[in-house]
């Protein structure tokens, strides 16, 4: 008899360190559990979380589940799914709450059996937080992309008003260019036949004068020649990219004492002048910088074609630079050359790279398509 009641006593000392675990890890628990009684609705068993969301006190015993829904079509619909799919997943609900508005709430719920009774076993989770900032999330969203495609339609109207700016650029300098070789260059060429035959009437003593004329002639017929070839290289119209920048690297390497190689295939085609130019324009500013302030002795340009792509290198053996300090000077406007070649190359849709570094020359990419876009409206 004493060996059945000592038992007793531990095994009721054992149920309640069971029940107490129970109840501490129930009542710790971060998510809201309910045993809810299915013929009435009333939560037999609720822990602390649960009487949280709906602001409830702790020791309240015996409410109606039924009560706390927002919707009465929410618990319609629970029972529904209990019933016909024989569980509830992450259905989502506003509830009410003591103390608290608009609250909402997700559920799931799985039948079950206690004491005899059937009940179901539902837990909560609080989601108030995300439906809240939920919306003001997508409206943020949609903000974000209303200004992104602002900006968008923006870059693109200013890259196609700077590709018209070029273009326009362009024809002013093909006309000023024919102005100056046609009409300024060859008066200038009359005047010298005219002086030619004036020095065959005059006295011999003004015969020095003359020649002095002539001399000043000459070299104001070779200043505009190279003005206009400057403005506008025949060679681009009429001869294509590579004679036109072969000629280009010529006089570029006569004038500041280059050492040139230059290297194109013998059959480059023909591509878009409007492609033409933006490669002749990205060599001359290339050439004109080195000649400013590379202080090389030898520059290479090559010229390959490669995957339906134009490729042009340009290379010298100066001073270099730093190309981030470079990159700087650019946005703060104070040198505009870079910023020229890269743009140009861009807008037609290429890609441009440059390596340099101090007393380890320059190395310059342009890649561009063989085909222009079709023009815009």
């Amino acid at each position: 008899m004493d060996i059945d009641v000592t038992e007793r006593v531990r095994l009721e000392k054992e149920l309640r360190e069971r029940i107490d675990l129970f109840s501490v890890t129930l009542d710790t628990m971060p998510v809201a559990i309910a045993v809810v009684r299915t013929s009435d609705n009333i939560a037999l068993l609720a822990n602390r979380a649960a009487h949280e969301i709906l602001g409830l006190p702790p020791d309240t015993r015996d409410w109606n589940v039924v009560d706390y829904y927002e919707n009465v079509d929410d618990a319609r619909e629970a029972k529904r799914r209990l019933a016909q799919d024989g569980y509830v997943r992450d259905m989502e609900m506003r509830v009410r709450a003591h103390g608290r508005d608009n609250v909402w709430a997700l559920m799931s719920a799985q039948p079950a059996r206690y004491m005899g009774q059937e009940v179901s076993v539902a837990t909560i989770n609080d989601i108030t937080a995300r439906k809240v900032l939920e919306p003001q999330s997508k409206a943020l969203e949609l903000q974000r992309e209303s200004l992104l495609n602002n900006l968008r339609g923006a870059h693109e109207r200013l890259r196609i008003l700077s590709r018209r700016v070029l273009d326009v650029q362009e024809a002013e300098r093909r006309q000023i260019a024919h102005e100056l070789h046609d009409e300024i260059g060859q008066n200038l060429t009359a005047l010298k036949l005219f002086a030619g035959h004036l020095r065959a009437r005059l006295a011999p003593q003004l015969h020095a004068d003359v020649d002095e004329w002539v001399a000043i002639l000459d070299r104001t017929i070779g200043q505009v020649r190279d003005l206009s070839r400057l403005l506008r290289p025949v060679q681009l119209d009429h001869m294509g990219l590579a004679p036109a920048l072969r000629a280009l690297l010529d006089t570029q390497g006569r004038a500041a004492g280059w050492t040139v190689a230059f290297d194109a295939p013998a059959d480059l085609p023909r591509i878009d002048i409007r492609l033409e130019t933006v490669a002749y324009r990205v060599v001359q500013e290339a050439l004109s910088n080195a000649a400013r302030h590379a202080d090389a002795a030898s520059v290479a340009l090559t010229i390959k074609r490669e995957a339906g792509r134009l490729k042009l290198t340009l290379a010298d053996d100066g001073r270099g630079f730093d190309v981030a300090a470079a990159r700087e000077r650019v946005a703060q406007g104070r040198s505009l050359g870079l910023l020229g070649m890269e743009e140009r190359v861009q807008l037609a849709g290429g890609t441009f790279h440059i390596e340099s570094a101090p007393a380890q020359g320059m190395h310059i990419m342009a890649i561009l398509p063989m085909t222009t876009e079709a023009p815009e409206s």
